[in-house]
């Protein structure tokens, strides 16, 4: 039996994408709640407070933590390669 390159990485493919699929179905009867949620684009901002404020209010603190969002990736340094981004962090 003669086999084609196109048809082994078709079967290649197949097995995680069915596999991805089935845990995506397992998933749907969950709640958001139930879970692991990351925000990786996210931030810490605390619209209640001045902007000079270095602590976050307990308004804000409490409507991070009923949010769901289990963690959140912060960038600390400045965003790019721009020339004294180490000193301005």
């Amino acid at each position: 039996m003669l086999l084609a390159r196109r048809s082994i990485l078709a079967g290649m493919l197949a097995a995680p994408t069915a596999a991805a699929l089935a845990k995506t179905r397992a998933a749907a009867g969950k709640t958001y709640r139930d879970m692991l949620v990351i925000d990786g684009l996210g931030g810490i901002s605390d619209p209640y407070s001045p902007e000079d404020a270095v602590k976050l209010s307990a308004r804000s603190i409490a409507e991070m933590k009923a949010s769901g969002v289990n963690a959140i990736n912060v960038t600390i340094h400045p965003v790019g390669n721009a020339p004294g981004g180490w000193e301005q962090m």
